[in-house]
């Protein structure tokens, strides 16, 4: 089922919960994926969302990705996190760098750019947490060159940025940026620690 391309999908941007997304919601969360508690409704609330975007596969109907626009307070008015709250449906995940490129075309076609297109930010960043029990950098590098070939108005970062209020590992996260208007980031200058700075870090609670 990888052999795809952008126009097989559709997608439905929702600003808030109705019986369509909770059934999305039961079928990521029947997964047991490790970062399942993400998707809970008190972890994931569609109306704190400047959009939530699900991809839909267009002869099956079934939901294949999905990722919002989020701000909430956290960040400055003109920043936003991109592909928040960000999950790829087991059947649809690339292992290869091809299948992800293709799968970032969908992204981008049916998250990215119709969520930019209904907002105004000055700057996005999307942001990936490393895995507990395997801290390797690895898969962090497929994933932001193989977006960043199919975005290439975004670009990585070496550090690891703060993505909630507690300075434990699993609020410091690696990722990726793209300035809409330049020089937001150099103004904006948020607080980061390096991968070595991270690690000394307690662990956090789930």
């Amino acid at each position: 089922m990888l052999d795809y391309t952008p126009e097989d999908f559709y997608h439905e941007i929702y600003f808030h919960s109705n019986d369509r997304f909770e059934e999305v919601r039961k079928i990521c969360l029947s997964e047991g994926n490790w970062l399942g508690r993400n998707f809970e409704k008190d972890r994931l609330k569609i109306e704190d969302h400047n959009g939530f975007s699900v991809v839909y596969h267009k002869e099956t109907h079934e939901p294949v990705v999905m990722g919002g626009i989020y701000n909430n307070g956290l960040y400055p008015a003109n920043i936003a996190r991109h592909l928040h709250r960000y999950y790829s449906f087991p059947k649809w995940r690339g292992m290869t760098r091809t299948q992800l490129r293709k799968g970032w075309a969908v992204t981008k076609t049916h998250i990215i750019d119709p969520l930019d297109r209904i907002n105004n930010f000055d700057l996005y960043f999307a942001a990936m947490q490393t895995r507990e029990k395997r801290p390797s950098l690895g898969y962090w590098k497929i994933w932001y060159e193989t977006m960043t070939e199919v975005c290439p108005d975004w670009k990585p970062h070496n550090d690891l940025i703060q993505t909630c209020k507690f300075n434990v590992r699993q609020c410091w996260q690696n990722f990726v940026y793209n300035e809409v208007k330049s020089g937001t980031f150099k103004e904006w200058n948020p607080e980061t620690v390096t991968q070595d700075q991270w690690i000394q870090l307690p662990l956090g609670t789930k």
